[in-house]
């Protein structure tokens, strides 16, 4: 694991309030729950990124004339549709 920092965090008494309640009722510490909250901030973060990032290039494509026009008649999204459905995936 790699180096640790300790940084002076001040709460206000709602969010210190909230952290307690939260450590007390997950059986944890306090500062446990608040490394896992900053990583899922983090991840929620990185993928929010990664979402506007494929959005955009995908209107870039759209915009450039790389991207590629479906037809009304591709069964692709009927598909999925019907797979999330039935609750099939193919992964």
């Amino acid at each position: 694991m790699g180096s640790s920092r300790q940084m002076g965090l001040r709460l206000d008494e709602t969010d210190s309030m909230n952290l307690k309640r939260i450590a007390q009722r997950e059986g944890r510490n306090e500062q446990d729950v608040l490394r896992d909250s900053l990583r899922m901030y983090v991840r929620h973060a990185d993928e929010q990124k990664e979402f506007f990032d494929s959005v955009e290039r995908g209107w870039y494509e759209l915009r450039s004339g790389l991207g590629t026009v479906v037809s009304e008649e591709d069964e692709f999204f009927d598909t999925l549709k019907n797979e999330l459905r039935n609750g099939k995936t193919s992964a």
